[in-house]
């Protein structure tokens, strides 16, 4: 994300595929073990980058079905890190997509003891999701 030194307003888009891995967790469905069998159509993160007068501001929209406040926060890290943009202008957006993973769990955090790791899918989300989906946020941004 460069910086506009002119007045006037500035904007950047892209998209990057997110897809899981066949094998991942889907989410969206409560008590049932739903692994990914195969893709039928990719499913992005989508930056919109906007700048004007020296003030950066970006959307971020992840067609995933939810993603918890720590993995948020770390993409607002993340992004700070690599461009330089305050956490609290990146606004991170999901679309609620029942058809694809979580990034983080929704249903119960880590500190939860009451799920098996053997039944970990129960926590909503997978951990082999997390790192690419996060890699490709940010490089949307």
């Amino acid at each position: 994300m460069k910086s506009l030194k002119e007045p006037g307003l500035a904007a950047g888009a892209a998209k990057v595929d997110i897809s899981p891995e066949l094998g991942v967790q889907i989410a969206g469905d409560i008590g049932r073990r739903r692994p990914c069998t195969a893709l039928k159509e990719p499913i992005y993160a989508r930056a919109l980058a906007l700048e004007s007068g020296g003030q950066r501001f970006c959307v971020l929209t992840l067609d995933v079905l939810a993603i918890d406040n720590p993995w948020s926060d770390e993409i607002r890290r993340r992004v700070q890190a690599a461009f330089g943009l305050p956490a609290g202008s990146l606004l991170v957006h999901v679309l609620q997509n029942h058809a694809a993973p979580s990034i983080g769990d929704h249903f119960c955090r880590e500190e939860c003891r009451l799920i098996p790791d053997s039944e970990r899918w129960l926590r909503g989300g997978d951990p082999g999701y997390n790192e690419p989906a996060m890699a490709g946020a940010v490089e949307a941004v």
